[in-house]
């Protein structure tokens, strides 16, 4: 029950992070407090881990860095987590888009390319990062539902009408 419960909110600041207003940063710093202290501490090892590298994923992206790269050691401590590694990369990012991608290598999954795809955009723009979408020769199927957001994101940016359009009108998640 209590794993149901941790899943489901983590889900839930997963998906309120599009709406404006959210502070998933303040969210993300509530969460570990509970996963620390409080409601969550005796959840599942697994369930715990993926907690802690979501919650280090989005603070990777923050002024918080230091709280990201302590919610990854606590999250690998516990069990191995795709967001813990992806946290770890996005950490490198805001230096070298590049190093953020060899460090999300391991990984082989939809999350990957949409963290990658989030690196790309944020070291460059959302030309640069359309084009090298299509040069690593990925498509919308290759991305999870937060890469749809950011893949439409980026279409609107760079004005592609008809590829957003078309994207748009794909989405079923």
């Amino acid at each position: 029950v209590l794993d149901e419960a941790l899943k489901g909110k983590i889900e839930e600041l997963r998906k309120s992070r599009f709406f404006p207003g959210s502070d998933i940063t303040a969210s993300a710093l509530r969460m570990l407090k509970q996963l620390k202290d409080r409601d969550f501490s005796q959840g599942s090892a697994q369930v715990r881990s993926n907690a802690f590298g979501a919650c280090g994923r989005w603070l990777s992206r923050s002024e918080e860095k230091e709280v990201a790269e302590e919610a990854i050691k606590q999250s690998k401590a516990l069990a191995e987590c795709n967001d813990a590694v992806i946290a770890k990369a996005f950490l490198t990012e805001p230096k070298d888009w590049t190093e953020c991608l060899k460090a999300l290598a391991p990984l082989d999954n939809p999350e990957k390319v949409t963290a990658a795809l989030m690196a790309v955009k944020q070291g460059t723009d959302s030309e640069q990062a359309l084009q090298w979408f299509h040069d690593a020769d990925f498509a919308p199927t290759d991305i999870d539902a937060d890469g749809k957001v950011v893949l439409l994101s980026c279409q609107l940016d760079a004005q592609n009408w008809d590829a957003a359009y078309s994207l748009a009108i794909s989405l079923q998640e």
